[in-house]
């Protein structure tokens, strides 16, 4: 059994049909991708996964259970964790202040406890500094900790928020579109942290555009074009798919 897995999923909004019958799945410790024009749908997929819509039809399955129509916190709260299109962070706040809002579904000192700077809320609060720290070294930028996050570059901000993302110690974390705006350097290692991000035994499903991230990192790719699955398979045989080449890769069928 696929440890999620989105099926038959057809989300409209008025009189227009963003993604019809699309359906994936994802497989515990792989990276799978889903790729496509823009305006192909793929962010609204994972607005159906992740609870920010409710699809029209069709169903999805975490670990054999139904999600869909489930609010944004209870699928994070459950395991899934995510990153958007356009980073969302807390422009104000620090890096490392970013990261701690991560923990929120697992913190356990009280709003009260808070307020009145109780023993279990300021111990609570100190080791939930140094895991932040932890997650901020993880993905390789320990010395933002204290820097305002509309200040950090942007490539920084986008590992910010994967940072934040794998804070709430979730089994998948889907990322859309996490290479935008980095350079090639930031590329390689990002390619790194994917790997590493496996080996600590959370799943990926990812967004992208770029072709030469997608090919070498995905275990499996799917493919959507105007709202419709088109192909999916292994990166060789999509790459060379006909379908795919005409509609993403601007070769002629």
């Amino acid at each position: 059994m696929a440890l999620l897995e989105a099926n038959h999923i057809t989300i409209r909004f008025g009189g227009i049909t963003a993604v019809n019958d699309a359906s994936l799945k994802v497989e515990k410790g792989k990276i799978t991708s889903l790729i496509g024009p823009n305006g192909a749908g793929k962010t609204t997929m994972f607005n159906c996964i992740s609870g920010v819509y409710k699809p029209n039809e069709g169903e999805i399955l975490y670990n054999g259970n139904h999600i869909e129509g489930k609010r944004c916190y209870e699928i994070c709260t459950g395991g899934i964790s995510r990153t958007y299109q356009i980073i969302n962070l807390f422009w104000k706040m620090t890096a490392l202040e970013n990261v701690m809002v991560g923990f929120h579904p697992h913190v356990k000192s009280s709003i009260l406890e808070s307020f009145l700077g109780t023993k279990r809320h300021i111990e609570e609060e100190k080791r939930l500094r140094e895991q932040a720290m932890e997650y901020l070294e993880f993905v390789g930028i320990p010395e933002t900790a204290n820097m305002i996050s509309k200040n950090l570059s942007y490539g920084k901000q986008r590992l910010l928020e994967i940072a934040r993302g794998l804070a709430s110690n979730p089994e998948i974390i889907l990322l859309d579109e996490p290479v935008a705006g980095m350079n090639t350097a930031e590329k390689a290692e990002f390619d790194k942290l994917l790997r590493k991000i496996i080996d600590r035994g959370v799943t990926v499903l990812m967004i992208e555009h770029d072709m030469n991230v997608i090919m070498g990192v995905s275990d499996y790719i799917y493919v959507l074009e105007n709202g419709v699955m088109i192909a999916h398979g292994k990166p060789e045989d999509v790459q060379n798919d006909p379908a795919v080449i005409r509609a993403y890769l601007g070769g002629e069928e």
